[in-house]
């Protein structure tokens, strides 16, 4: 995939890059290789500037995902500077199944990504074969407690979290406990206000959930439990950034 400058120096100068890299030490007669196949998705979206190569990217992720190569559009004659490469290189204008490969050979694309500030890249795909799943772990061990540590910025984000928790626990079969308690305790962020819990069984959680949620309504609060942040009348200053980029 390449990024396809759409300039007479340009697109001879990729060219010949493309044929140097992998024709170079090869002998020009060498029946066991094919032609590169060779291609560019700027023809159709013009220059992204500083996303160049995103488009390519995913044009060739989705050539590998396929085994199908997508035409080159709007390519009416090749630049003369090129002919002197186009034996090894050919610019497919109707899409064609990906070339047979040898067994157990992944297929692969390059893509090449010409920055607008000057910045180059190039990347290198290939497919792969997905796994199987692993299989399911077993179910919760007997006697699994927690800790269940839910954690939001205000008691009223906490209150609306809680529900949703409630909610998935009791609509979804699947729910690990151990994983849910270990996601809650390594994988979140501790916020100001919290609710802890400890439970053994999905039902005994949902209950110590609902028994905190109807507490804290019959108080008239949203559950403010844990560290609270540290109120404050003091005016408050105004701090102004400059970031330097400016004409003068």
């Amino acid at each position: 995939e390449g990024h396809g400058t759409g300039t007479q120096a340009g697109d001879a100068a990729e060219a010949q890059a493309i044929h140097s890299v992998f024709w170079g030490c090869r002998e020009p007669k060498d029946e066991h290789c094919k032609p590169i196949l060779v291609g560019s998705a700027k023809t159709v979206v013009g220059h992204l500037e500083g996303a160049a190569g995103i488009v390519g990217l995913l044009k060739a992720s989705l050539a590998i995902q396929r085994s199908i190569i997508p035409p080159n559009l709007h390519l009416r004659a090749l630049n003369s500077e090129i002919y002197p490469f186009s034996n090894q290189l050919y610019v497919p204008r109707a899409a064609q199944s990906w070339p047979t490969l040898p067994p157990k050979t992944p297929r692969r694309a390059c893509v090449n990504s010409f920055g607008f500030g000057g910045t180059n890249a190039h990347a290198i795909l290939e497919s792969f074969e997905e796994q199987s799943p692993d299989p399911p772990l077993p179910q919760d061990p007997i006697g699994a407690r927690g800790p269940f540590l839910i954690s939001a910025g205000s008691p009223t984000t906490l209150h609306s979290s809680l529900v949703a928790y409630r909610r998935l626990l009791s609509l979804d079969p699947s729910v690990s406990l151990s994983d849910l308690s270990w996601t809650l305790f390594s994988k979140r962020s501790v916020l100001s206000s919290r609710a802890v819990f400890v439970a053994s069984s999905k039902d005994a959680l949902i209950d110590e959930m609902d028994k905190y949620l109807q507490s804290r309504e019959e108080e008239g609060q949203c559950m403010e439990l844990g560290v609270q942040p540290k109120s404050t009348t003091a005016r408050r200053g105004l701090l102004g950034v400059f970031t330097g980029q400016a004409p003068n």
